[in-house]
This record gives C-alpha cells, structure tokens and sequence, in this order.
C-alpha cells in the first residue's frame, strides 16, 4: 500500500511513525511535512504550493489512500479524481468554525454546553448579565480565534467589550464554565458512521493550574477513564453528532475531534473540529494494537467494518516543547538539539530540516548517512515528548526526565501535566 500525508503537524508525524511499522504499508509520502516526516519518510516528491500538481501526482501514481490535515481545498481536487481521500471538506469545516451554526445543525439529540454566539454586543451584554459566572468568551474568528475565561463580571463585561473591538464582523460567543473535567473524543468516520479513536485528556493554558492564555494545547494523557466511560461518550455525543453531520450533508470520511465536558449534566458537547488534534495523535497512536492502515482505507472509501479498537496495556502522557512567548509571536529558525539523546518518542510539530547538498537519491532516510542538515524551529509550539509507561506516574516520569535532553532557546514547557497536583514552576531556558 501507498500512503500519502498532506499538512505538516505532529498528528502526521505519529501517523508516519505507526504506518511505517504495518507489513501492508509499502511506501508513505509527506507533503509538506516538518523535518521530523522529512527524517522518517523523505521530502516531498512534489511542491506542496499547489493542489493541482498534488492531485496529479498522487493520480498517477495511484496513491492507495490520502490523508488530508488542515490543507481543507485539496480534498475536493484530490476526490474529485476519485482518489480514496480521509479529510474534512472546505465546505464542512467553514460551517465547523462556526459555533451557531454547528449549534443550529446538532441542536437535536446532541447535548451542548449551554451558550449563545453574538453579533450585536447590547444583546450580549443582556445575555451576559443573565449568566452564572464563570463564563467563556470567544471570539469566532477561523484564522485568529481568541478566547479568555472570566471570573468577576466587571471582568466579563470588559473583555466582552475588548472582543468586539478587535472585529466588528466577527461572532463573539459566550458559553458557560460549569464543574467537570473536559476531554478529548477522537471519531474516524466513513461518511456515515463513526469508529472510537479514544479518549484523551488534554490541558489547554498555558501555565501550570491552567492559568495564563488558552493555546492550542500545553500537553495530554491517555487513556482517560475506561472503555465504559469511551463507549458511553461515543453513545450520547459522537454517534448523534456524526448523524446530524452527515443528516445535513457536512459529513465525508474524515477524523473529527469532539472536546467533551464531563460534570453533574453528563457529557456535554464543548465542540468540534476537522481532523485528529495534534495532541490526541501522540498520546494515541503509539498506543494502537495492530494495523490502522487497513481501517482508514476502508473509512476513506465508505466501508468502514463494524470493529472497536485494540489499545495496548500502556499509558502515553505528552508534553509539548514551546517557544517561550508561545502563543504570541516567537522567534523562528531556532536550532534544536539533543533530539538523538532522548530515549522516547518524540513527535515533531513545527519544525523545519536545514540540508546542505542533499543527495539526488535522498528517499526515504530513516537514518540518513552523510546528510549534512539540522532541525530548526519554525513556529512557537515546536513538538512533543511522549512518555509510555505501565501506570500514569510511571509515563509522566518518562516525559519530564526525556523532555529536558531536547533543548532550543528559550524552550518552555508545563511541569503539571498529568500530576495531581503537580511539580511547581515551569520548564524554560
């Protein structure tokens, strides 16, 4: 089987890294890739600028299945030359980022934490002033979403009012907080239904006690409670968010990731988006049993088998290495060091390789000889240091000794991540 990777995050990366272990996978291909992908499966065979020139390519090599992460309008090109292709469509995902809308088309049989989106802010105002604090304030923007929990409503009322300063066009939201512990559910759907990609439990803030700006995710473990807890999640959210997806024609073979609230109403639904989330990728994928390569195939041309996952008796805790300012503006190009050093899996998320004079036969170098190169940041939350182990302690142990062999300047990273209670401080350098 030929496999290839479009998009460039660490969920491709761990997607690589487990392929490339299965008999049934003859050759991958990334494009574009970071330099952890470029190590492991070689540069892209083609420019990764253009979506035409990916579609012809892959046409003629006829590629066995196509995995699409965030590069949303290859998936229709690709498709479209009837090519088996796992990828949120353009179309969905717009409708996704939009958090009314996705409330308008899930409002039946899917539980939601309670809120409302806004244009007008004297209306939200009103509606803010009726809520019970603490509450979330988002603001709805695809490229540049930004969200800010309040705790004080002198607070609330000037950040709602900052929010809508920063785009009168934009969609503010305002959900509510209440007590529960918030998870990660993965789906692997075939455009009609949906297949368990586990239960992962992430940590969003920035700093340890979750406290300072929300990221896109500061470090995650899994498993997260057990297979009851993974099948009633699967029950109550996935499969009605799955069937009011596909009800209203947004759902294709894709991943989706849904983040979940547990507390005293059950699980409520706190949203989703396209894709597996880079997170939930490394603390899952190194846990799989058996082959994946065959169940995506099938989910990418609309069978996907009637099945539940084969996880191993382990536990992955991951802790994301940042750029210190990280989500603000970091510096980049960085150089990374250390990465042969440490003794587990690390999963690379925005980082670049530097060749001098790489060789005309350069394929597939999973320990490239001779190859002069080396691996420099290129964007502020650079990747992830997984630990595995026989109990949480004993993977997070794993995470936190391995994580300080990876150095780069002005590295940063949570000490708390799966502790109860917790390390005080944060990494840096």
């Amino acid at each position: 089987m030929e496999i290839l990777l479009l998009g460039s995050g660490a969920m491709l990366h761990a997607l690589a890294w487990k392929l490339l272990s299965e008999p049934s996978v003859g050759r991958i291909f990334c494009a574009p890739g970071n330099a952890g992908t470029t190590l492991l499966v070689g540069p892209p065979p083609f420019s990764p600028e253009h979506a035409v020139e990916a579609a012809q390519w892959a046409f003629a090599r006829q590629v066995d299945l196509v995995v699409v992460q965030g590069m949303l309008a290859w998936v229709e090109v690709l498709e479209g030359m009837g090519l088996p292709v796992l990828g949120v469509g353009e179309q969905a995902a717009q409708v996704l980022s939009r958090r009314e809308e996705v409330r308008r088309r899930l409002r039946d049989g899917v539980p939601w934490v309670e809120g409302r989106v806004f244009r007008d802010r004297e209306e939200a105002e009103r509606y803010l002033a009726s809520r019970p604090l603490p509450l979330w304030l988002r603001l709805e923007t695809p490229r540049s979403p930004e969200a800010v929990r309040v705790e004080d409503r002198l607070t609330a009322f000037r950040e709602l009012a900052r929010l809508f300063s920063l785009d009168p066009r934009a969609d503010v939201s305002i959900e509510e907080d209440p007590p529960g512990v918030e998870v990660s559910l993965a789906l692997l759907s075939d455009g009609e239904r949906a297949f368990s990609l586990g239960v992962s439990r992430p940590y969003d803030r920035r700093y340890e006690g979750e406290a300072g700006p929300l990221t896109e995710g500061m470090g995650a473990y899994a498993p997260y409670g057990d297979r009851a807890l993974e099948e009633r999640l699967l029950a109550q959210v996935g499969r009605p968010t799955v069937a009011a997806l596909a009800g209203a024609g947004l759902l294709r073979p894709s991943f989706l990731q849904l983040r979940i609230l547990l507390g005293q109403k059950g699980p409520l639904l706190r949203g989703i988006s396209g894709g597996m989330d880079d997170l939930h990728a490394v603390v899952t994928l190194p846990r799989w049993r058996g082959e994946i390569s065959g169940l995506l195939q099938a989910a990418a041309r609309g069978k996907l088998p009637e099945a539940s996952p084969s996880w191993r008796a382990e536990v992955a805790v991951a802790l994301a290495l940042v750029v210190e300012g990280y989500p603000g503006p970091c510096p980049l190009g960085e150089p990374l060091s250390g990465l042969d050093e440490a003794e587990t899996l690390v999963f690379h998320h925005a980082t670049r390789l530097q060749v001098e004079s790489p060789p005309a036969s350069w394929l597939r170098p999973d320990r490239p000889v001779g190859l002069t190169h080396r691996v420099v940041t290129a964007g502020g939350r650079v990747l992830f240091v997984v630990g595995l182990g026989p109990t949480l302690a004993a993977a997070r142990r794993q995470a936190l000794q391995e994580a300080e062999k990876v150095h780069f300047p002005h590295r940063a990273w949570r000490r708390d991540i799966a502790g109860e209670g917790g390390e005080e401080g944060c990494g840096d350098e």
